[in-house]
């Protein structure tokens, strides 16, 4: 993951404090977020960030201005998400929503802008772009690339006009439906894949591309604006069956944020009436809201003490998880009741929290000690017998023989007349290991085999092991 330094310093304020380029690195190495290395983008520095797939909150730049922020003790500065209100206030609204698998889909939110003007983006925004590797397309499309990267969550943009009934049905692919995709390859869709379509056909693949047939051009005026959230199975199953990785499958198929859909929306078309001259008509469509079901769990003091290894100052941890955003309420007998934030899908029980707390804290200000012993080793009195039968025989000049614990009836055969019922392996690995011994002899003998066939003349041998019988249903003793 590219991260620009001058985009990080509009959300915390680095080089007022003197953190430069290598200090910034090294930080978000400690806390996780491992630097790979730094490049040189024009005035720009660019952090290129191993980012672990349990993180997607960290595949974008306020992300990662989160983390710093909070580990320094720095002010977030959080750009304005809230919705803008229409334009063109509209008594019918423009299009509809229908959503068929809301378990493939739970929120699809839309707006549609009218009046936009499709130009080159300013120049400050394909700066932007250019310095994290992205290539300017069209004022609207780096708009949506560009939320992409400050939020980490994709959107689309639409020829409203070339949607057949101008609205939207998200729904699974019927048998044999194709569509051109951006990249300008037909694609035959498979009945498990999520699609977008109007009316009538697929418009897009659900949260991996758009199609060509709606595509943004020089001469679209009006556009409809996507911003949903996806099944990450569901869009990864699509992008494996297809071949087909992108920006956004990348994202979604991770987990996004499942606040985010309108948040990104509003900043889209904040941007789109600045630098497009777009004009918002109706309202935000948001169908399937999320309700608020974060996520409350227990942190206990003494957890973090077992786990961590040392005491942590209980307002240290007040603090750190107030600072990555977590709501943080004091319980009972040394706990908190922390509510996880919607984009920290990692977080799922309390360890979750502790590990949070740790990083923070710094993994070298833990001492290294070792585990103290609960009680002395022993052996059991029947493996003391053992031990000691071992030891003679070793004196007489035996060699311990350790052999697998595999056999054939055909070899059981050969040395007793009326073997013991054999246990069978349900998929045995070759035609030799097809059951369970029921004696130690056969080893025992195809051990000395071996060794007379490399010339060894004087040999004596003993095993400790277990057999097993059918009949008895459970190990035999050595």
């Amino acid at each position: 993951m590219n991260i620009s330094y001058n985009w990080l310093q509009e959300f915390v304020d680095l080089k007022e404090l003197g953190l430069e380029v290598p200090l910034v690195a090294e930080t978000l190495t400690s806390i996780g977020l491992a630097v790979e290395g730094v490049e040189s983008q024009g005035a720009d520095q660019v952090f290129n960030i191993d980012v672990t797939s349990n993180r997607p909150d960290c595949l974008n730049h306020l992300g990662v201005a989160r983390e710093v922020a909070a580990h320094l003790s720095l002010k977030l500065h959080t750009p304005d998400l809230s919705e803008l209100p229409a334009d063109l206030p509209a008594e019918v609204s423009p299009t509809s929503v229908t959503i068929q698998d809301p378990n493939l889909c739970p929120q699809y939110a839309a707006r549609v802008m009218t009046g936009v003007q499709i130009d080159e983006s300013p120049d400050w925004l394909k700066e932007k772009l250019q310095a994290v590797g992205q290539r300017p397309i069209n004022n609207i499309v780096d708009i949506t690339n560009y939320v992409l990267l400050l939020l980490g969550h994709p959107l689309h943009a639409f020829d409203y006009e070339k949607l057949g009934e101008n609205r939207i049905v998200v729904r699974t692919a019927r048998p044999g439906e194709t569509m051109v995709t951006l990249d300008g390859v037909k694609r035959t869709l498979q009945p498990h894949m999520l699609a977008i379509c109007d009316a009538s056909k697929p418009v897009a693949l659900a949260g991996v591309m758009g199609g060509q047939e709606s595509e943004i051009s020089l001469q679209s005026k009006t556009i409809l604006l996507e911003s949903a959230y996806f099944n990450p199975k569901s869009i990864r199953a699509t992008s494996k069956a297809l071949g087909l990785r992108t920006e956004a499958s990348y994202r979604f198929e991770r987990g996004a944020d499942p606040e985010m859909p309108v948040k990104a929306l509003n900043l889209a078309c904040r941007l789109i009436k600045q630098i497009a001259s777009g004009q918002t008509v109706g309202p935000v469509i948001n169908e399937n809201p999320v309700t608020n079901s974060r996520t409350v769990l227990r942190l206990r003091q003494q957890r973090i003490r077992q786990v961590v290894g040392v005491d942590i100052d209980p307002d240290f941890v007040t603090e750190i998880l107030g600072r990555l955003q977590f709501g943080v309420e004091d319980g009972k007998g040394g706990s908190w009741n922390v509510t996880v934030p919607g984009f920290r899908i990692d977080v799922g029980q309390e360890d979750d929290l502790v590990e949070e707390v740790a990083r923070h804290h710094g993994y070298d200000g833990v001492p290294s000690t070792y585990p103290a012993p609960s009680s002395a080793g022993h052996f059991l009195p029947s493996r003391t017998h053992e031990q000691l039968l071992m030891e003679r025989l070793r004196g007489f000049g035996f060699y311990e023989a350790i052999n697998y614990v595999f056999s054939t009836p055909d070899q059981e055969k050969m040395f007793f007349r009326a073997a013991a019922p054999m246990v069978p392996i349900a998929n045995p690995l070759t035609e030799e290991d097809t059951h369970l011994r029921t004696s130690l002899v056969p080893g025992l003998v195809s051990s000395v085999r071996r060794n007379l066939n490399h010339g060894t003349r004087e040999i004596r041998l003993f095993e400790f092991g277990h057999v097993f019988s059918r009949a008895a249903g459970e190990e035999k003793g050595p």
